[in-house]
């Protein structure tokens, strides 16, 4: 399932009335304006349904004009990615017919929305980088991690041990299999893959930085290149997409489980950050070898952090870096 990324919506104001008579389908002629009567290029409409389920989308051309085509009559909703307004603007349209509206909007984006337009398009541009035509995928987002019963503090071999197909010989290791193959699992972060020396990384990477995570199996495209069994492709949190703050947590348990967590995120101008950390002691020990309930080697300590910059340098160009430590 993917996630979905909404843009702060922002309705438009209609200039212009119009009428359509009852029948199959009706075409609109869309056009932005601003406020001096200038056509507006590059304004996004979006047209939806009462129930907020996008219908159609289109961008104005040079002109400032967009049309819909074939729209079934009922009651819709428009709104754009430019102010004055704030609220969706309703529409009622019959069928068979053609009707103009006439959007005032402003003549150029916030700022601030122009870099989250950018940010969305060069995210979109490297996720196509991984292909995944003739592959079978299986989605794990955010929302469905913070569901299991450590939430966000859920080791991330645990995690992967929720995908089909999917074992673990040792969990001290972190090596996991997939449909019985031995060692042939490839790790992506943010579309760069990692090196082989931590791609059996168990628990060194923290489930908490996770946004999304495509476990991606199959026949699976040339540009995956080794390690086929199986591909987990992890999108991590974003401070361009994320309302700024942060959190603090803390996770206590049997055999002296104490694990405080921090978290920060946030964006200003073209640079967002996101930043976590957490420290993980107990008496179970990394691995027990010995069918018991308190285990011989029996005290861990354990400290994971990741960060990762963005910096737009312009609307097709964006400089990242992560780092974490474990």
């Amino acid at each position: 399932m993917p996630t979905l990324f909404a843009s702060r919506p922002v309705a438009v104001a209609l200039a212009a009335s119009f009428a359509v008579t009852p029948a199959a389908a009706a075409t609109i002629h869309a056009i932005a304006q601003d406020a001096s009567g200038k056509r507006v290029a590059g304004v996004q409409l979006i047209l939806s349904g009462t129930d907020n389920q996008q219908v159609a989308r289109q961008t104005t051309d040079p002109g400032g004009a967009a049309t819909f085509i074939n729209v079934p009559a009922g009651h819709y909703k428009i709104q754009t990615d430019r102010p004055p307004t704030t609220n969706p603007l309703p529409l009622d349209v019959g069928a068979e017919a053609t009707a103009t509206i006439t959007l005032a909007v402003a003549s150029t984006p916030p700022p601030d929305m122009r870099l989250e337009v950018t940010a969305t398009r060069l995210k979109e541009a490297r996720i196509a980088l991984s292909p995944k035509i003739g592959t079978t995928i299986y989605t794990l987002d955010q929302e469905l991690v913070a569901d299991y019963g450590a939430g966000e503090d859920t080791p991330m071999n645990e995690v992967l041990l929720r995908l089909p197909g999917v074992a673990q010989d040792s969990k001290a290791s972190g090596s996991v299999h997939v449909r019985d193959e031995h060692a042939n699992v490839q790790y992506r972060i943010n579309g760069i893959q990692l090196p082989e020396g931590i791609s059996g990384f168990g628990q060194s990477v923290d489930s908490r930085f996770v946004d999304r995570i495509d476990f991606v199996t199959g026949a699976l495209p040339a540009q995956y290149g080794l390690r086929t069994a199986g591909v987990v492709d992890i999108e991590t949190k974003d401070g361009s997409f994320i309302k700024p703050g942060g959190s603090m947590g803390l996770l206590v348990g049997g055999h002296d489980t104490f694990q405080p967590s921090v978290e920060l995120v946030g964006s200003q101008g073209r640079l967002s950050y996101y930043a976590t950390a957490n420290f993980l002691t107990d008496t179970l020990g990394i691995e027990n070898p010995l069918p018991t309930r308190n285990a011989i080697h029996d005290r861990t300590e354990q400290t994971r952090g990741f960060g990762y910059l963005s910096y737009l340098v312009d609307d097709s160009t964006r400089l990242g870096l992560m780092a974490g430590t474990y």
